[in-house]
């Protein structure tokens, strides 16, 4: 099987994505994934480990050295589709929200406690590094989604 052509071989147009913690305790999967629009970036519904489902992911996702925490960005709008990041931390059930919106992300791994991303790769290409300080102090907490509940909706979250 030959790969995609660009930008078809990128995270965000992946048909599906699965990825283990690196303590192997847990693992995060998109198992199918549609397209935003033709030939647009992709979105599914994240399943970490039995329980946790979250709505409009992308298939590109990282988690902590620590598998503590798992960075996902999330499509929200409707008109103006931007990605918002979540981080789960996967130990107190907690989802933290970013109040910027991003055009598209790509998560190019972990790195001394700081998320490393690549923002619209496809345009002007801008390279983030997001700590969990800043996440922490500058996020969204939301603390109702425990692990166990039937769907978190993008619904469940303020308009972008």
């Amino acid at each position: 099987m030959t790969e995609e052509q660009y930008p078809y071989n990128l995270p965000p147009w992946r048909r599906q994505f699965s990825l283990l913690s690196p303590n192997g305790e847990q693992n995060a999967t998109i198992h199918e994934a549609w397209e935003l629009s033709m030939s647009g970036p992709t979105y599914g519904k994240l399943f970490v480990g039995k329980d946790f489902r979250i709505e409009n992911c992308s298939p590109t996702f990282t988690w902590s050295t620590d598998s503590r925490y798992l960075a996902v960005p999330q499509w929200c709008g409707f008109w103006r589709r931007r990605e918002r990041l979540l981080v789960l931390d996967v130990l107190e059930n907690k989802i933290y929200e970013s109040r910027t919106k991003y055009i598209l992300v790509i998560f190019d791994g972990f790195e001394n406690g700081k998320f490393l991303i690549t923002e619209s790769p496809l345009r002007k290409e801008k390279k983030l590094k997001i700590s969990l300080d800043e996440i922490k102090q500058t996020y969204t907490v939301k603390t109702n989604l425990l692990q166990g509940s039937e769907s978190i909706h993008p619904k469940d979250y303020e308009r972008c």
